[in-house]
């Protein structure tokens, strides 16, 4: 019976978020968090390429698009406090709406990793439940491995996400737009200066786009290197998006690499400036920069042709915001009471300010 009322429960919820999409005829939009991070990893770079694969796996096979209302956490403690300082939750003029809030967590339990599932239908009623599905793994790198794919896997169900159809060709809505490559970054450098292979990447992104889309603007390396400087290893795309506001641009394509499990890991990001969205995303994983070079001459194509012709999202209900707000603001405050996790509550807050857009007054309600 239990498992009855839970599935009846989550298709009210499905139900709810999806009606409003059928009859706009446009993608599913997920807010996805950072992942929340029980001492399970060392490595924080680890939790960035997490979410990171599990949004490349939403992007490349679902009817689906992605936002956060996270800045992400800086993984080099140099960059902590110039970042916390300079973040600012009223970047955007409005949160774009989303039909989906997703928090994945990691957790130890009996001896294996578990990455927890949180999701909710956003639909602005109050005291929304949150539910809960749980992937079990008996080992980190296992974890490191299989959990992108596993996740979507279960998405694909709990959420009734639509297998994406082939494109083969680019949406005439890029063309003759301005575009900024901002600078790829290295995750695995301590300091998350460049490298030669991250500029290398940069540049080559850069020559591909031009190649791609004759027609688009793209803004000099000059220009966006300047305005790129409070763009962060560990940063997400609502950084990367202010950024693009910054600069004046439509479109913006970013990316990070690293090395994983003796592979190049890259993961590239194109990302609407006005509202945040994750239009394509894809992982490539590599055997040296060789081989990371070929493979990324075909997916920025892929990605490209796959964008959906999707309007502006609009601006989202206060109700829903507040019921977001809520959600994120109280994972926080359950996050802060463990010291190791306090970065972790500090982004989850400013998001909660970001979601509901006037900081103390609305959220000292919800306190």
């Amino acid at each position: 019976m239990p498992r009855l009322i839970r599935f009846l429960v989550t298709l009210g919820f499905v139900f709810i978020a999806l009606f409003p999409r059928l009859l706009l005829a446009r993608p599913l939009t997920l807010s996805l968090s950072p992942v929340l991070d029980h001492n399970v990893l060392n490595d924080p770079a680890e939790l960035v390429l997490l979410r990171n694969a599990i949004l490349a796996e939403l992007s490349e096979t679902y009817e689906c698009v992605v936002l956060t209302r996270s800045n992400g956490i800086p993984l080099f403690e140099e960059q902590r406090r110039l970042a916390l300082a300079s973040l600012d939750p009223q970047t955007f003029p409005y949160p774009p709406a989303a039909d989906f809030l997703l928090i994945p967590e990691l957790s130890k339990k009996s001896g294996t990793v578990v990455l927890g599932i949180n999701y909710t239908a956003i639909t602005g009623r109050k005291n929304s439940k949150v539910l809960r599905h749980e992937l079990t793994f008996g080992s980190v790198s296992e974890l490191i491995e299989t959990a992108a794919d596993r996740t979507v896997r279960e998405l694909e169900d709990l959420l009734s996400l639509q297998k994406r159809p082939v494109a083969s060709t680019i949406p005439q809505m890029l063309e003759g737009k301005e575009w900024a490559v901002l600078p790829w970054l290295d995750l695995g450098r301590d300091d998350g200066i460049a490298t030669d292979s991250s500029e290398r990447l940069t540049d080559l992104s850069a020559e591909l786009l031009a190649r791609e889309l004759p027609k688009a603007k793209m803004l000099s390396e000059a220009n966006v290197e300047e305005a790129s400087l409070s763009y962060y290893a560990g940063a997400t795309e609502q950084v990367a998006a202010a950024v693009g506001h910054e600069l004046g641009v439509d479109y913006l394509l970013t990316g990070n690499v690293t090395t994983a499990s003796s592979e190049l890991w890259l993961n590239l990001f194109i990302v609407r400036a006005q509202d945040a969205l994750v239009l394509a995303a894809r992982e490539i994983r590599a055997k040296d920069m060789e081989e990371a070079v070929d493979t990324l001459e075909f997916a920025i194509p892929a990605m490209l042709q796959s964008i959906p012709s999707i309007p502006v999202l609009e601006e989202s209900p206060a109700a829903k915001n507040l019921e977001e707000a809520r959600i994120l603001w109280e994972l926080a405050r359950r996050l802060g009471k463990e010291l190791w996790a306090r970065n972790q509550a500090l982004d989850l807050i400013l998001a909660a300010r970001m979601v509901a857009q006037d900081t103390y007054g609305e959220l000292g309600a919800l306190h």
